[in-house]
């Protein structure tokens, strides 16, 4: 295990580098955005762009989230008499639920036949005594 054991220090030091770096981009990117375009409505989506006195060009991407209650919409849809309208606003994005398929997967096999699965980029911890 001497192996693994040198692996592991180095491996432990470059993960904290890393997330150092990620906090401290996204605080230089605090401060050029709110040196840039102070003004920006909170509910501002678009992309805006500056040049800067170095030639450089930055721009800047403002998106919103958004999460839609589906037991809501399609309440608020049959009270209007349009329940059409809902695929035609919004995407319902299936998602897997391992929870569901220990409960009825024998039920549901069929369904599987839509599933496509890929391998995930593997997760690693190291909790250190």
């Amino acid at each position: 295990m001497a192996i693994i054991d040198d692996l592991l220090h180095p491996w432990r030091e470059a993960r904290d580098a890393e997330k150092a770096a990620a906090e401290k981009r996204r605080e230089l990117e605090g401060q050029i955005i709110a040196l840039l375009f102070p003004d920006v409505a909170p509910d501002f989506e678009g992309t805006l762009k500056a040049d800067t006195d170095s030639g450089a060009e930055v721009k800047v991407a403002y998106k919103m989230t958004r999460k839609v209650d589906l037991a809501m919409a399609n309440k608020i849809a049959l009270q209007m008499g349009a329940p059409h309208l809902l695929p035609l606003v919004f995407r319902e994005k299936l998602d897997w639920s391992a929870t569901g398929w220990k409960q009825h997967g024998e039920a549901a096999r069929p369904l599987l036949q839509a599933v496509t699965a890929t391998p995930a980029r593997p997760a690693i911890t190291i909790n250190w005594s």
